[in-house]
């Protein structure tokens, strides 16, 4: 019996900045945002993994062909 398994996934990185204003970068804030998420769900007991959790790239591929997506087993959460 497969285990839903809640994936965040923190949206750019690397090379990607995303939206930039005001000396902010959307990268940054999705994956601050997203490791906080990270911790607090794991907090709850909540199976959870994050595409990545550090500033690199990721490209569109890669980030639905996670070990996780190929078996089809988790929720994902997008930012």
């Amino acid at each position: 019996m497969a285990t839903d398994i809640l994936i965040i996934d923190p949206g750019h990185g690397g090379t990607d900045p995303g939206a930039v204003g005001n000396c902010l970068k959307e990268k940054d804030l999705t994956l601050q945002i997203s490791l906080y998420q990270f911790e607090r769900f794991k907090e709850l007991g909540v199976s959870v993994a994050l595409t990545r959790s550090t500033d690199k790239d990721l490209s569109p591929a890669n980030r639905t062909n996670d070990k996780y997506s190929q078996k089809q087993q988790g929720k994902i959460l997008y930012f």
